[in-house]
């Protein structure tokens, strides 16, 4: 049986559509798009859009940096690079929460 997430469809990539494995993808994009946050507030993130998924992936300092390691800090030098994603687990207001972290190695 699938985890109850992922009854609720999103546009976005969540640790639990990793279904506990590593995901390899080809990056096609990547932009800052405007984002409807918990509340109705708007924030602007990064986003990469994927060549072989619909589904895409909000960026965080912690991923970024980690994708900038592997190929550079130029983010039009990242399209076509492959990544990996992988299910983990960070501190967030205290709490262990489910996250999408990026292999550290070029796969």
């Amino acid at each position: 049986m699938a985890h109850f997430k992922l009854m609720f469809p999103s546009e976005f990539l969540s640790c639990h559509d990793l279904q506990g494995h590593d995901v390899t993808k080809t990056i096609a994009s990547v932009s800052m798009d405007e984002l409807q946050m918990t509340g109705g507030r708007k924030e602007t993130k990064p986003v990469v859009r994927f060549s072989d998924t619909e589904k895409k992936l909000v960026l965080n300092v912690t991923n970024a940096t980690t994708i900038a390691g592997l190929y550079g800090p130029e983010t039009d030098a990242w399209i076509g690079s492959r990544i990996t994603m992988c299910p983990d687990v960070t501190q967030f207001a205290g709490a262990d929460v489910d996250c999408i972290r990026i292999r550290p190695s070029v796969p």
